[in-house]
């Protein structure tokens, strides 16, 4: 019975934030570093499944570039610097990948499983909670960040909204020239 869990969604998915929970060996900074990977790939994984794949990764390489160009951009400022002075603080890279692949999991990868929802979300919430533990952001920079990442993974709900709007309104234009 185990063995035909794992073969499942819910299962690996499971096993890889289980996995990846012990291999961190209790290290808050280590198991926030694992996991904010883990859930970008994994939700990759589902989205390859899908065959969602491209707009999965545009997407999250926009927010990849969000997060870098904001860092970059802000430089000195104080809403950019983190705990210890350092610059790059704002918003939380580890914070946004995270979000992003564990809105992805939630869904479209395992949306029938409340308990394994619970743990991705979890998970995600960990990698943020990481961050102002070991002193590497402010809450408000991992607030930031989660945002970002969230707002990235749905963005393809408000682009094929936007998409269907703009293709009536173009079918309304083209009908009145045509039968004006």
């Amino acid at each position: 019975m185990f063995g035909n869990f794992i073969k499942t969604r819910n299962g690996l998915v499971l096993t890889s934030l289980l996995l990846t929970v012990l291999l961190g060996r209790g290290q808050v900074d280590r198991t926030g570093d694992h996991l904010q990977l883990v859930l970008p790939v994994a939700a990759l994984t589902c989205s390859v499944v899908n065959g969602e794949a491209a707009s999965y990764l545009f997407r999250l390489v926009s927010v990849a570039a969000v997060v870098h160009g904001s860092k970059r951009g802000l430089q000195n400022a104080p809403i950019n610097l983190r705990p210890s002075g350092a610059q790059h603080g704002f918003p939380s890279g580890h914070t946004a990948a995270a979000a992003f692949g564990t809105s992805s999991l939630v869904n479209s990868c395992v949306k029938k499983n409340p308990w394994v929802k619970g743990a991705i979300i979890l998970s995600g919430g960990y990698v943020g909670a990481s961050r102002i533990e070991v002193g590497a952001h402010f809450l408000f920079q991992v607030v930031a960040g989660a945002l970002l990442g969230w707002l990235g993974e749905r963005s393809h709900i408000l682009l094929r909204a936007l998409r269907t709007l703009a293709l009536r309104h173009y079918r309304r234009l083209v009908r009145k020239a045509v039968f004006s």
